[in-house]
């Protein structure tokens, strides 16, 4: 007699259609509409084919108090309201856009949404919920960059490797997550590196999380069911952060600041030499 194995049922599925995510971006053209802005006319688009159409027009209480919510949080004082609706500026509508904006408050309200993503806190958690009396300096980077507009992709290098270029504060990011404390972990050799895989395992999945918008955590113990990350992509990507360390230290101290010198003042020797070769390129 001879044993025969039957395939689970995923091994009779069809190959899996390419995530669109995964997929090279491409230049979709709007479809006519006359549209203020691309994206209306695609929503219109779609909408037309359900039998189904616009909203009306929002009434100036109504657009105020819309604008107030979700750029600052909170609604606007009776006077603002009444002061809106009073106005006959055409252009009030953006002006009032811009003053929102230009406001401390719209860093303070949307930097929120980031810091619950990267999981920050004032405290530890859990049942030791210890205060994080220093754990303000990121918080108050990442309003700053809301409020100072900071390019993305800056925003993502300066909390990967600000430590590289004077952004110390940025680098919070990367311990943003809590830990166990270390009265929590066992004495022995096996806890305290359970310990700090776990700690390196926070680093991964909110990097993958936030920038990567991928649960890679699942790969620390077996390929991943569902995303294309292998069991070495992600200890691939752990030896890239096996080096940053949970606790507290300066910002600036002074053998940071002489760093930093030395590092600025060969950037500006290699800007220079580049500013040479480039008019020969060209």
């Amino acid at each position: 007699m001879a044993a025969t194995c039957t395939p689970l049922p995923a091994q009779n599925d069809p190959p899996a259609k390419p995530h669109w995510a995964f997929q090279p971006l491409s230049q979709e053209v709007p479809p006519a509409g006359g549209d203020r802005h691309p994206i209306d006319a695609f929503i219109r688009a779609r909408l037309h084919p359900a039998g189904l159409s616009p909203a009306p027009s929002a009434d100036r209480t109504t657009l105020i108090r819309r604008l107030f919510f979700d750029l600052h949080g909170l609604p606007p004082s009776p006077e603002q309201v009444n002061a809106f609706r009073a106005s006959h500026d055409p252009q009030a509508y953006s002006k009032l856009v811009d003053d929102l904006l230009g406001s401390p408050r719209y860093g303070e309200r949307w930097a929120q949404h980031w810091l619950d993503l990267v999981r920050y806190a004032d405290t530890h958690g859990f049942e030791v919920n210890t205060e994080r009396p220093n754990a303000w300096p990121y918080r108050d980077y990442v309003i700053r960059a809301f409020n100072e507009d900071l390019p993305y992709n800056q925003f993502i290098f300066q909390q990967l490797a600000g430590d590289s270029v004077g952004e110390d504060a940025a680098t919070g990011f990367l311990v943003a997550s809590a830990v166990l404390l270390p009265g929590q972990i066992g004495k022995d050799d096996a806890s305290k590196r359970l310990a700090r895989q776990d700690a390196l395992d926070e680093i991964i999945m909110a990097t993958g999380d936030t920038f990567l918008a991928l649960s890679i955590g699942c790969a620390r113990c077996h390929e991943h069911k569902f995303d294309p990350v292998s069991q070495r992509d992600y200890y691939t990507m752990q030896a890239f952060f096996a080096g940053v360390e949970y606790g507290e230290r300066p910002l600036r101290d002074p053998a940071v600041e002489a760093r930093l010198a030395g590092l600025n003042e060969r950037i500006a020797t290699l800007r220079k030499r580049l500013d040479g070769i480039e008019p020969r390129a060209s």
